[in-house]
């Protein structure tokens, strides 16, 4: 049956059902390459997931859990409950309490120090310290990647871009010939154009460019969660009483505190606060286009 010859709400039924199956199908088929890609990348040769958990290091586990995004809450949360970082979420900005010794300086894991060397003076804003962080999870991002836990849209682009692209020919190809009929014969089509952008708008899921966690990558991360649960305990309970190493794991793989105050997110808010006013949008600019664009040019096969 041709479904141009069904007019009237029946077709936007008919549309819509289209649309849907083919999303579904555009998802499966997406999910699919990128669990081949993961295999295929996977160079590890480590399949328990328990023995891969191990392997990781703190802010590993927090790029596996959340991206750079937890990477970069992770690292203000355990400077400032270090006292080395403090985290003013009003004026979105991060400023030096004291000076790392050597010693301490040394203990630091490298996202920490690129963070610290960042802050100067008065202070830096969130969004600066943030695009410091970004080139800094380049490494991290390879790792994971090497390991079969993640893959790296960006450097797959046809991956991203492919099922998007054919789920909006679909979208486009079913209503855009409708709509010119309707124009023709002078029906009304209205209601065809507000569901053809929804669905334009809602197929846009489809080219999200964010790492993919593979189902490696969940066992891994469930695997890390089971390993610390004391941990958990403690960092719920008595977060001071953590070292640097273990504050920034139980940040990374379990995240904020349920307290007020928590610079985790204190980090959190002044950020996304920052952003949403456009605040400091030349350091926004710089962060968003550092993680888009350094993670094509510096990642492995592999958010």
């Amino acid at each position: 049956m041709n479904p141009f010859e069904i007019h009237g709400p029946a077709y936007l039924l008919v549309y819509f059902a289209i649309c849907g199956t083919v999303y579904l199908a555009a998802e499966l088929f997406r999910m699919r390459i990128l669990t081949d890609t993961a295999k295929r990348c996977d160079r590890s040769g480590e399949s328990d997931p328990v023995v891969v958990a191990r392997s990781l290091e703190p802010y590993e586990a927090a790029y596996l859990a959340g991206g750079v995004d937890r990477v970069f809450y992770t690292a203000c949360g355990t400077l400032a409950r270090h006292n080395l970082i403090a985290i003013d979420n009003i004026r979105n900005k991060v400023t030096i309490l004291s000076a790392a010794d050597s010693g301490v300086y040394n203990s630091l894991d490298r996202v920490e120090r690129a963070l610290l060397n960042r802050v100067r003076g008065s202070g830096e804003s969130l969004s600066s310290c943030k695009a410091t962080v970004v080139t800094a999870t380049f490494d991290l991002k390879r790792k994971l990647a090497r390991n079969g836990l993640i893959v790296d849209l960006n450097d797959c682009p046809t991956i991203q871009l492919l099922p998007g692209f054919i789920y909006a020919l679909v979208a486009l190809g079913f209503a855009v010939p409708k709509i010119l009929m309707a124009t023709q014969i002078h029906l009304p089509y209205s209601f065809l154009v507000c569901e053809m952008v929804i669905a334009l708008v809602w197929g846009i899921r489809l080219f999200r460019a964010e790492n993919f966690k593979t189902e490696k990558g969940q066992a891994v991360l469930k695997a890390l969660a089971d390993s610390n649960s004391a941990l958990r305990l403690t960092h719920a309970t008595n977060p001071s009483s953590l070292s640097l190493r273990d504050c920034a794991l139980a940040y990374g793989v379990f995240g904020a505190l349920a307290l007020a105050g928590d610079p985790f997110m204190a980090a959190h808010a002044g950020l996304r606060r920052a952003y949403s006013s456009g605040g400091d949008s030349g350091s926004s600019c710089g962060s968003s286009c550092g993680s888009s664009c350094g993670g094509g040019c510096g990642g492995g096969c592999g958010g």
